[in-house]
């Protein structure tokens, strides 16, 4: 919706914009949450830019992530509440909150949000940029998350989607004058991961305990691989809170799983799930750009994984540093665990490339990406009224 303050040689300068993630809940514990977190302190831990806010729709300003202390964090709203009732109140807050912070550049972390952002920046000179978190055929029954894709392709100045799959999806399904450009989510994991003995016998699988992440057919799959009586060592390990917890272990029960399943609650500690786990799967049946997989990746974790649309596929290599399975297919779900957990030296070269191909989420390289496109600028035109249309 403007353009960025430019040097003599006609680009951004970082270093004279007042930056401000605006993020749906500061204190959730998702994949979104931890990736707003770790761009945003980077960059104000050392990138070349001024002020970084922190700015929530509503809740408190508390965060599970880390935080570079020079993040200044507020929030439109202190409690959750009908965000209908609340719209054009909300959007007034915004506005006020960009004028008054002197804000040139608005990252708005997740599409969604973006309804309120767009008309809150309108004819201010501030540089919005859509930070997409799903992949585009993903609106979790949400015509509002529909709505707001076009809006901001149509009004933004940039999208920033996880994969070039996805930007690929957004050239073809929208119009608009935003420029599109693909980055991954960054990850710190890894390092000297302090290795088993060779006797781990985990498969891991984290996340949000929601439809989306398909466990319910990590179980039934589970239970296929159960029946092979080499694997009566084996363990899976559920790492996650949500609504279906309780529908989770009715089913752990039910199927006869209660000896050779956890289900344990969320926790900062991951790193002690990795460090213990010989094999990673990710049953999702819609992804972005899962996290649990880039990290499992720089834990140098073998990964089972279903090929949904985007996500998996552009952090797995299949027979490189995993095995890809049909998206929804239990059967052979079941039968990719099964091969990788029957064979130690195939899980020992799975992992020696997982490593390999963990190198390219790395925070710096990420941060990288973020600092060129700050620095970049925008188109000359006011978003939506002339320029070239993607």
């Amino acid at each position: 919706m403007r353009t960025a303050p430019t040097s003599d040689a006609g680009r951004a300068d970082p270093a004279a914009m007042n930056l401000c993630f605006f993020i749906a809940d500061m204190a959730g514990f998702g994949g979104t949450e931890r990736a707003a977190s770790s761009i945003a302190s980077g960059l104000a831990a050392g990138q070349g830019v001024g002020d970084v806010h922190m700015l929530a729709l509503a809740g408190d300003t508390s965060s599970r992530f880390a935080l570079d202390r020079r993040i200044r964090r507020a929030a439109l709203f202190d409690t959750a509440g009908s965000m209908t009732r609340r719209y054009v109140g909300a959007i007034a807050r915004l506005r006020d909150y960009l004028v008054r912070h002197r804000i040139d550049t608005l990252v708005v972390v997740e599409s969604t949000l973006c309804l309120y952002a767009i008309p809150a920046a309108l004819g201010l000179p501030v540089r919005v940029i859509c930070w997409e978190h799903f992949n585009f055929r993903m609106d979790g029954g949400k015509r509002k998350r529909i709505v707001a894709r076009y809006l901001a392709a149509l009004l933004a100045d940039d999208v920033v989607t996880l994969t070039e799959r996805d930007k690929a999806v957004w050239r073809k399904k929208t119009i608009g004058f935003a420029q599109l450009h693909a980055i991954p989510n960054p990850s710190s994991a890894g390092g000297d991961r302090i290795r088993d003995d060779g006797n781990g016998r985990t498969v891991l699988a984290v996340g949000r305990l929601v439809g989306q992440k398909g466990f319910d057919l990590l179980l039934d799959a589970w239970h296929q691989v159960r029946s092979v009586h080499a694997v009566d060592d084996w363990r899976l390990t559920i790492v996650g809170d949500g609504d279906e917890r309780d529908a989770l272990l009715a089913q752990i029960d039910r199927l006869g799983l209660s000896a050779s399943v956890s289900l344990v609650p969320a926790t900062q500690a991951i790193d002690a799930y990795y460090s213990r786990a010989a094999v990673l799967v990710c049953s999702s049946r819609q992804e972005g750009l899962p996290m649990v997989l880039i990290e499992a990746t720089q834990w140098g974790i073998p990964i089972v994984s279903f090929d949904c649309e985007t996500g998996p596929r552009e952090i797995v290599e299949h027979r490189v540093s995993g095995l890809l399975v049909p998206d929804g297919d239990v059967r052979l779900l079941a039968e990719g665990l099964r091969e990788v957990m029957g064979d130690d030296a195939l899980r020992a070269r799975f992992a020696d490339a997982a490593i390999r191909r963990g190198r390219r989420f790395e925070q710096s390289g990420v941060l990288a990406e973020w600092s060129r496109l700050l620095g970049a600028g925008v188109s000359p035109f006011p978003s939506g009224l002339t320029g070239e249309r993607h």
